[in-house]
């Protein structure tokens, strides 16, 4: 195994390049600080509003008014296996779906 102290002696490393020797990488200078995770969050400002009351009977309106069909996976949730019209596997859902 090498070990490389400068780029000539690992140059597959791309620590430099052959026509531009002064284009170095500095790891030193390539690391930034980063902002702890919490700082990263998303504020809470952007995040979704609640689901009003009266999702179901919108959901139910514009399944008439679209003629749609709701199919659920059988892992999903009640709420969501509640309005679904059809409740089944990866393979009947697309049965269903294709029918």
């Amino acid at each position: 195994m090498a070990i490389c102290n400068t780029p000539k002696d690992c140059p597959s490393l791309g620590l430099s390049h052959p026509a531009r020797p002064e284009a170095r990488l500095s790891v030193a200078s390539s690391l930034q600080p980063q902002a702890p995770l919490a700082a990263q969050a998303r504020p809470a400002a952007t995040l979704a509003p609640p689901a009003p009351a009266d999702l179901p009977a919108a959901i139910e309106a514009l399944r008439r008014e679209r003629n749609a069909v709701i199919l659920a996976h059988f892992y999903q949730d009640d709420a969501i296996q509640d309005i679904a019209d059809v409740i089944g596997d990866s393979l009947e859902l697309a049965r269903r779906a294709a029918s």
